[in-house]
This record gives C-alpha cells, sequence and structure tokens, in this order.
C-alpha cells in the first residue's frame, strides 16, 4: 500500500467515525461517563481517538475509540 492509499484509508476510517456521532460538537457516552467529542478523529498508535471534555472536568483528554464499536476490525497499517 502506497503512502497515499493508506492516508486515505485513513481519512476514509475517520470519516465512517464521524459519522457514527464521534464529531465536533456531539455528545457520546462511554466508558460510564458523558463526553462532548471537541475534534475531529485522528489516528493515534493503532487505533483512532478524540479529544473531548466531561461536564465534570472542562480539561480536554484524549478518548480512545475502541475498534469494536466501530465496526472495524483493524485499521489500515500506519507507513511511516
Amino acid at each position: 500500500m502506497t503512502t497515499n492509499e493508506n492516508m486515505r484509508s485513513h481519512t476514509d476510517v475517520c470519516g465512517r467515525i464521524k459519522e457514527l456521532g464521534f464529531a465536533p460538537s456531539k455528545r457520546v457516552r462511554m466508558y460510564g461517563e458523558s463526553f462532548e467529542i471537541v475534534s475531529e478523529p485522528f489516528p493515534e498508535g493503532d487505533g483512532i481517538s478524540v479529544y473531548a471534555i466531561t461536564g465534570n472536568d472542562p480539561q480536554v483528554r484524549t478518548l480512545r475509540l475502541p475498534l469494536s464499536i466501530l465496526g472495524v476490525r483493524e485499521l489500515p497499517v500506519k507507513v511511516a
């Protein structure tokens, strides 16, 4: 897979994740907490994350999204 194809694959995955409601200004409930998403989804390590805040703590946190809820088994391999 070329770097351009890999970047397009990550972009496609992040686009699908946004369609699931993990987009800026959306609220989701995970890990027993309610989060407000404050960033676009982005690749991080071998997964996808978003920045989010909670009502109890306005400090921005990195929220790692489990692949199982995203409907994917694995992400495209990230080429350095």
